[in-house]
């Protein structure tokens, strides 16, 4: 099977990198060890650039139904319980807001979007086992049953996390 990009991982940079390729016409497959969705992690801050670019996908609203806007970040003095430092937040109606979201509800809106793409395949419960360089580009081959292996691309792209 020949795709533009292989991306090596489904976390939120694999599957943000291959939605926004996807956005260019480009094909892209990734290949998750792991199967299907399964992030993990706790609360986290999508800061105005994400969220930018979360917009851009066409993704914010579904991301925002599911977090916070915050008045202000606070931060504080976890024995006391006492507040340091208040930064105000979402001052402006004109910028992407900052969102407080729990890290595997973005992550799936990121994978459902990516199911639902023509141009991406996801490949679970596939870790890769041999990576060649060639004139054409790189071609991986996969651990596990994968009927479609070796895979062909242009690209490999590594965003497999720790």
């Amino acid at each position: 099977m020949a795709s533009d990009i292989i991306i090596a991982g489904a976390g939120i940079a694999g599957l943000t990198t291959a939605l926004a390729l996807s956005k260019f016409g480009l094909s892209c497959t990734i290949i998750e060890k792991h199967g299907g969705q399964n992030e993990v992690g706790a609360g986290i801050q999508v800061p105005p650039n994400a969220t930018h670019i979360i917009d851009q996908l066409g993704l914010l609203p579904a991301l925002s139904e599911k977090s916070s806007i915050p008045e202000a970040i606070c931060l504080g003095d976890a024995a006391t319980g006492k507040i340091l430092v208040r930064l105000p937040a979402n001052q402006s109606t004109s910028e992407p807001p900052l969102l407080t979201t729990n890290r595997a509800l973005l992550h799936a809106v990121l994978y459902k979007a990516a199911q639902i793409d023509p141009l991406i395949s996801l490949k679970t419960n596939c870790a890769l086992s041999q990576v060649t360089e060639n004139q054409a580009g790189v071609s991986i081959d996969a651990s596990h049953d994968m009927p479609d292996s070796p895979l062909h691309g242009e690209i490999l792209i590594s965003a497999d996390g720790i």
